[in-house]
This record gives structure tokens, sequence and C-alpha cells, in this order.
């Protein structure tokens, strides 16, 4: 695709012009080598001040001629090279961090021995690009799709085989790190696989806790597609590795979470709040410990929490437990955690939009603005899928009210957008539930059309 791009700018046309389809492969396969070679003349295989999709051509092209394909390694050497140069000591912002990402991108092309490209991952990949935490690169600087294109130079087989040069140790991280980055691009088949891969691989290392982590992912992901069984068995899992932890662990936080969507996506609400209550008890003990854990290991069970409360009709408590995801959101700072406290205080004060519309309805339009802002700045589809639907679901309720036609085209366009987004990651909730609300649109539009030419 890059090259078909490159291809219709006008200064590239000659270069290009001996790419024209032919029915002969072996004709097809002179001019591949033909455009290799022009590549390599014009410099375009080495660094230069602008980027032309560099890491595309030095791999179609070179590949295209197995003459220069010994080229590859030194090309790939070059540009890492030219990346780090252009790279901060110890950068700490998404325009400052993406050089170090295309650097490592680079770098693990452009070795053949196992040594330095075990190196690669473990020094400038996962200590200095994601500071050993798979959460910093991708939630709090919101690059998760560059750290997915940059992790897949460490597999032979995208996401699924890693490549055999890692060590073991590595091996894991990298699987358990694809199944984590998968299901923030909402690919959740991709990363369900990815994930329960890494479990294995953890177990077989004795690494209990990464091993739950892992499950906690695979839990998520089955989230998503609406299989409560299977992510409830997942989580059951995730705490069960976690049972030689110290009781005030918070690693059980993440999987007491899932344990609650799970039951809670069953009808089970009983065992739904039982989990969450222990997540907020084991929350409260670590704070006043101050063993407070990462920032983000509450943020979703505290969202599902205030969720409940709500469902519940105790408001008070909902927005306790909402300001509660905020302040841990504000402490850490990443898009997408502030993104879920904005969505939870949205639905909030939609809910409240009911009984006191003038001083509740603009508030919750400004925080779903405001959510959709930050998770698309995040790159999370899978959250931005369910803001549109509870967006839509808002406006939707507005309309009704206030008969705003406004209002429902807003809401139109949000479902549609829910749907659209969940139906292509596998979000069958989403996705239908969106549905359904489209049909009782339409339906009312129609009734509503009746009427009028009725009257």
């Amino acid at each position: 695709a890059a090259l078909g791009a490159l291809a219709e700018a006008p200064f590239c046309a000659p270069l290009f012009a001996p790419l024209t389809p032919q029915p002969s492969d072996a004709a097809s396969r002179q001019r591949l080598r033909y455009a290799a070679r022009r590549l390599k003349a014009l410099h375009l295989l080495q660094p230069c001040a602008t980027d032309l999709a560099a890491p595309v051509l030095v791999r179609a092209a070179l590949a295209a001629d197995p003459e220069l394909q010994a080229a590859a390694g030194p090309a790939h050497r070059r540009w890492a090279q030219h990346w780090r140069s252009r790279a901060p000591g110890h950068p700490s912002d998404a325009a400052a961090m993406a050089p170090v990402l295309r650097a490592v991108a680079h770098g693990a092309r452009g070795f053949e021995a196992a040594r330095p490209f075990n190196k690669i991952f473990r020094t400038q990949f996962w200590d200095r690009a994601l500071r050993g935490d798979r959460r910093f690169a991708a939630a709090g600087l919101g690059l998760g799709g560059l750290c997915l294109e940059t992790l897949a130079g460490f597999f032979v087989r995208a996401f699924r085989e890693p490549d055999p040069r890692l060590e073991a140790l590595e091996r894991a991280r990298a699987l358990g790190l694809a199944g984590f980055l998968l299901r923030g691009q909402a690919r959740f088949e991709e990363s369900l696989a990815a994930s329960q891969a890494a479990s294995a691989a953890f177990m077989a290392l004795g690494e209990t806790a990464a091993a739950a982590r892992a499950e906690t992912d695979a839990a998520e992901a089955l989230l998503a597609r609406g299989e409560a069984d299977a992510a409830c068995a997942a989580a059951e899992r995730a705490l069960a590795h976690l049972e030689a932890e110290p009781p005030l662990s918070g690693r059980r936080i993440p999987a007491l979470s899932a344990v609650a969507a799970a039951s809670a996506q069953r009808g089970d609400s009983a065992d739904a709040e039982r989990a969450l209550r222990g997540a907020e008890s084991l929350q409260r003990r670590l704070a006043e410990a101050d063993l407070s854990p990462h920032p983000r290991l509450y943020g979703l069970a505290g969202r599902r929490l205030a969720l409940m409360r709500l469902e519940d009709g105790d408001a008070d408590r909902a927005q306790a437990a909402a300001r509660s995801v905020l302040r841990v959101a504000e402490e850490d700072g990443a898009p997408w955690m502030l993104g879920l406290a904005e969505l939870t205080m949205a639905q909030i004060a939609a809910a409240q939009a009911a009984q006191t519309p003038r001083e509740a309805a603009p508030e919750a339009r400004a925080r779903f603005d405001r959510a959709v802002s930050l998770f698309s700045s995040a790159g999370r589809r899978d959250a931005l899928a369910e803001t549109h639907l509870e967006r839509g679901r808002f406006l939707s309720a507005m309309a009704e009210r206030r008969g705003g036609a406004a209002d429902r085209a807003a809401s139109g366009r949000a479902l549609a957008l829910a749907r659209d987004i969940a139906a292509a990651a596998g979000m069958a909730p989403i996705a239908g539930a969106a549905a359904r609300l489209l049909a009782d649109e339409a339906r009312s539009a129609e009734e509503a059309s009746r009427l009028a030419s009725a009257s």
C-alpha cells in the first residue's frame, strides 16, 4: 500500500514506472529488480532528511532481488543508527519516543546473531522504550499502534510465533505484550490467542504473576466478544495463579474486576458485586498501608463499581466511586485512564439528566466529547465503540424528551459508529446493542412520520 501511494506521487512516477502490471511473472520480477536498483541508486535505502516509508521500501525493494538481500541488514542498521541519533536520552512524550521505537524496529531486522537481537529487545525496547511497563508507551503516550508495529519485528509469524533467537522469558514477554497491545487495537481474536500462549509460556517458566496478567488480558478479550463463561474461567485462573502472592497484592485487582464484569454479563449480580467489593476493599487497604499499586490497576474496577451502583439507583455512591476513578486518572495522566474517568462521569451525568436536564445534560455532552477525544488520541478503538454507544443512548433519550431533530441525528451517527467499530472488532455485545437501538430509532421515526401524515 505504501509503494502504491508513492507510485501516485508525481516526483516518484519515473521511479515506479517499471511496476506497471504485466501478465508474465518473470517480467514482473525483472521490473521489481529494476525498481530495487533504482531505489538503491537514488539513495532511498539510506537515511535521508525525509522518511519515505523507509521500512516498507527496505523490505519490499531489497526482498525483490536475491542479489540485493545481503544489503538488507546493513540498510536496516543504518536506519537504526539514524533514528537513534534523533532520539533524546530519556524520552517522555510521544514525539520524542517515536524515533526510539523506529530505531528498535530497524535494529530488530538488522542483525542475524541472537545476542544483539536479544539485547535490542531487552535494553532498547523493553527497558528504554517501555520502561519495563507495557502500558507506558501504549496507554501513557498513545503509541499503541507504533509499539505493535515495532513488536512485529520480534516475531517469525506476527503475534503467534516469537523469533527463536529470543530467550524464553523474552518470547513469553513478547507474546504477553502482543496480547495487551492487540486488545487496545480491538483485534480481540489475535489478542486472545497471544494472551493464552503467553500464559502457558510464563507458567512453564514459573512466572505465575505474569501468567495471571496474561490470563486477565484473555478474560478482557473474551468479555469484549461476549463470551462471559470463558472470560470468568480465565479470570478465575488468574486469581488461582496469584494464590502465592502476599494478601495485600494489587495484582489481584484486575482479575477481580474481570470476574465482576463476566458475572454481570452472565446476569449474576451478586457475584459481580462481591468481586468488585473485594477489589475496592483491597485498594483501600493498599492505600492505608501506603502500598498503593499502579493507578491503572484500579481504574477499570472502579468504573465498573460506579456503574453497578448507578444501576442500583444509588447515585451518591456511584458519584463517589466515579470521583475515585477520576482522582486515580489524574494521578496517572494517561489519555486512556482520563478517557475512562470522563466516560464514567458522563454516564452518571446522563442518568441524572432525566431529573435535572438543565444542569446534567450539558455536563454529559461535554464529558462524552472529551472521552471520544481522549480515546482517539490513545488509539483505543474498543473504548471508542463503548463511548459512541453510550453517547448515542444519551442523545436518543434527550431527543425523546425534547423532540430535538439535531439530537436524534447525532444519536444515529454515534450509534452507527459504535455498531461499525464493534462489528469490525468482533465486539458482539456492543454491536448488538447499537444495532437494536438504531432499529428502535428507525421505528420511532416511521411512527412519527405516520402520525404527522395522519394529522
